[in-house]
C-alpha cells in the first residue's frame, strides 16, 4: 500500500487550524457554565427591577410579596408559584414595554432547585474536576452522589471509592489503599454543606439530609450508599442490604465551618448535627 506525505507547509496549515478549532471549542466548554450563571443572575436581577416599576399596575402589596417573599422551604415556593400567576394575570391586561418584559421574566422571581445527580465513577475519578470546581464557587447548587463503591459499569472493579481491603476485581486480595474521603475534601472549603446518608439504615436521618440540602443557600454534597448487583446480592432485596450497609458506612452530617454563603442573601442554616450507626466509624 502506498504511502503519500502531503507537503510540510500543508501539514503546518492543517496543525494550525486543528489547534484553533480545539481552541475554539475549549473556548466555549469552559464559557458555557459562566454564561448559564451570568444569564441567570442578570434575569433575576431584571425581574427585581421590573417588579417596582410596573408596582402601582399590579398593587404595592403583590409587588412587595414577590421581592420579599420567603422561598427557604416548599411551602414558601408554592405561595410564590401563586403570586407568580396572579402578576401573569394582571400583566396581560398591560400594554407597556416593562410589563411585557416582565411577563417572560416572571418565573425568575421563583427559586429554582438544581440538583447534580451522578455515580461515584464520576464522583470520585472522571469527573473530581468538574464536580470540584462547583463546591469551590459557592453557587446556590446540590450534588447527589449515588456510591455502590465501585466501578458498577464494569463489573464491579475497584475504585478511589472502594473501602480499604475490600475484595473486589483488581483487587481480590483487598483493596490495598483506603477509600477517597470525599466527603472531607468538600468540606475544607468550609462552606459546602456534606451529608453522608444510608436510606435502608436510617431513614429520618436521609431525610432530614435532603431537607437540610434543599434549604442551604451554598454547594450541597449528599453521599448515598447506593446497592449494586456487583455486591453479590439479589436487588430485590436492596432496601434490606442497604440496612444491613449501615453496619459499615457511617451515617453523617458534617458542620459548615462558614457562615458566608452565596452573593446576596445570608444562608438558611440547616439544623446541623453528628451521628453514627451502629458499628460504623465517623469517616465523612
Amino acid at each position: 500500500m502506498a504511502v503519500t506525505f502531503l507537503p510540510r507547509r500543508t501539514r503546518q496549515i492543517a496543525m494550525v487550524e486543528a489547534r484553533r478549532g480545539l481552541t475554539r471549542c475549549l473556548r466555549t466548554t469552559l464559557s458555557l457554565d459562566s454564561v448559564f450563571v451570568w444569564r441567570s443572575t442578570a434575569h433575576i436581577a431584571a425581574v427585581k427591577t421590573l417588579v417596582p416599576q410596573v408596582a402601582n399596575d399590579i398593587g404595592e402589596v403583590l409587588a412587595t410579596e414577590l421581592l420579599e417573599a420567603n422561598q427557604d422551604n416548599e411551602d414558601g415556593i408554592a405561595a410564590q408559584r401563586e403570586r407568580v400567576l396572579v402578576l401573569r394575570s394582571k400583566l396581560s391586561g398591560l400594554k407597556s414595554e416593562a410589563a411585557r418584559r416582565l411577563e417572560t421574566l416572571a418565573d425568575y422571581l421563583v427559586k429554582k432547585s438544581v440538583w447534580l445527580v451522578g455515580g461515584d465513577g464520576w464522583a470520585y475519578d472522571i469527573g473530581y474536576g468538574g464536580l470540584d470546581h462547583v463546591l469551590a464557587n459557592r453557587r446556590d447548587v446540590n450534588i447527589l452522589v449515588l456510591d455502590t463503591e465501585v466501578y458498577s459499569n464494569t463489573g464491579g472493579q475497584q475504585s478511589k471509592a472502594t473501602p480499604l481491603g475490600a475484595s473486589a476485581k483488581f483487587a481480590a486480595s483487598g483493596k490495598a489503599v483506603g477509600k477517597k474521603d470525599l466527603g472531607l475534601l468538600a468540606n475544607m472549603y468550609g462552606h459546602v454543606y456534606v451529608a453522608r446518608v444510608a436510606f435502608g439504615a436510617k431513614m429520618a436521618q436521609t431525610t432530614q439530609a435532603f431537607l437540610e440540602a434543599e434549604s442551604y443557600q451554598g454547594p450541597s454534597l449528599i453521599i448515598a450508599y447506593s446497592h449494586c448487583i456487583a455486591h453479590g446480592y439479589d436487588m430485590a432485596n436492596g432496601r434490606s442490604a442497604t440496612k444491613a450497609s449501615g453496619r459499615l458506612w457511617s451515617v453523617a452530617t458534617l458542620p459548615i465551618r462558614s457562615a458566608s454563603t452565596s452573593e446576596g442573601r445570608g444562608p438558611a442554616q440547616p439544623r446541623l448535627r453528628t451521628t453514627k450507626s451502629q458499628g460504623g466509624g465517623l469517616h465523612a
